[in-house]
């Protein structure tokens, strides 16, 4: 054969060896080509909960793709939407959304019911009125208003006391009357809370109320439990209420049924 030719063999054999190591050794030193690295989120009533799987632990995480931590939590989020990053032991990195509408939320478990939250001062409140249902087959606690269900969409359901008082999901609770003394001063005070809170973030409604005479007063008033016992009166209740044009307290029996707004529990 000719020598050349020969030659040309050679070169070109050598070449493809040396293009192939090139390639081989740029795939061995990227350790993030083949990475299996992932990231998934829960976002829920300020907080943020990471998993990571794949890729090479430790991991940490970035909710501003800057500042990084070991934890995968975390707590009292600013109200807004944000990419999640995850970064593995080779500085590998995956990420996931993270929405507002979830981060502002609070998710019921025990009927899948997701309820907007709200921060007002240091507080933070359900921004909408509860709609869990209590009632069973031998008893009734809670009512959609004139018994239609549609309003319960609108309105949340009408309570007893009782049932107001023990159905709170983990975390939250029937907010005493000092909690919504806290919260009428945030937005200035009785004069101006029916306006301020039926306008803003909160938005109050006035729901009515259901007693023996039956529904009443829809649009007109609203009552909301606490969960303050009457001192004097067995089985009375303390309540506030937001009409029209005023903002009053009170107390009532506890066979009534009003509307109600749980507050988060806060860790001192």
């Amino acid at each position: 054969m000719n020598r050349k030719i020969i030659n040309l063999f050679k070169s070109t054999a050598l070449m493809s060896v040396i293009l192939l190591f090139t390639s081989c050794s740029k795939n061995d030193s990227d350790p993030c080509a083949n990475s299996t690295l992932a990231v998934t989120a829960v976002a829920e009533e300020y907080t943020i909960k990471a998993t990571a799987t794949g890729g090479v632990e430790p991991y940490e995480y970035s909710i501003d793709g800057t500042t990084f931590q070991t934890s995968d939590t975390f707590t009292d989020v600013e109200s807004g939407d944000y990419t999640l990053t995850v970064r593995d032991a080779n500085t590998c990195t995956s990420t996931t959304s993270v929405t507002e509408a979830d981060l502002n939320s609070l998710l019921d478990e025990r009927d899948g019911q997701r309820y907007k939250i709200v921060k007002i001062g240091n507080q933070i409140w359900l921004g909408e009125n509860f709609n869990f249902d209590t009632n069973t087959t031998t008893t009734t606690s809670s009512w959609c208003y004139n018994d239609e269900s549609t309003n319960c969409d609108t309105y949340g359901k009408l309570y007893t006391w009782e049932a107001a008082s023990q159905m709170a999901p983990e975390g939250w609770k029937l907010p005493s009357s000092s909690d919504w003394y806290d919260l009428i001063n945030e937005v200035g005070g009785y004069d101006v809370a029916h306006t301020e809170l039926m306008e803003g973030d909160f938005e109050l409604l006035r729901a009515g109320r259901t007693n023996m005479d039956g529904f009443s007063y829809v649009d007109e008033y609203g009552w909301y439990w606490t969960s303050n016992a009457h001192p004097y009166e067995t089985n009375w209740y303390g309540f506030i209420q937001f009409a029209i044009n005023s903002t009053n307290q009170g107390s009532t029996d506890g066979s009534n049924a009003l509307s109600v707004r749980l507050i988060k529990i806060q860790n001192n």
